[in-house]
């Protein structure tokens, strides 16, 4: 398994940890399978982040509300296709959850 499932300095990274999956409560069915991080490159995720963060806050207000939006933006794009596997919901209703989220 070679899934780019890390987020790391910026990048898609494989993780080099133990495979792993995530079952569904509902039919135990496999929604998603990936690599876990090794310690280390945890350490090396969380120093990035830290350092990503002072050039955050750098930057005004403004630029970063309309990134936070465009992401919201991009979410609401896609949240139908997130819940397909909530049990006992009808079509009409897959994707309130999320989308409640996402309104503010």
């Amino acid at each position: 398994m070679s899934q780019q499932t890390q987020w790391i300095s910026g990048n898609w990274v494989a993780g080099l940890g133990d495979a792993f999956q995530s079952l569904s409560p509902y039919d135990n069915n496999i929604i998603w399978e990936g690599q876990s991080a090794t310690p280390e490159q945890v350490e090396l995720a969380v120093s990035s982040a830290r350092k990503a963060f002072v050039e955050w806050k750098k930057r005004p207000f403004a630029e970063r509300e309309a990134i936070v939006l465009a992401f919201a933006t991009r979410l609401k794009s896609v949240v139908k296709r997130l819940p397909l596997r909530l049990p006992k919901k009808p079509a009409s209703r897959y994707g309130r959850p999320v989308l409640k989220r996402v309104r503010w």
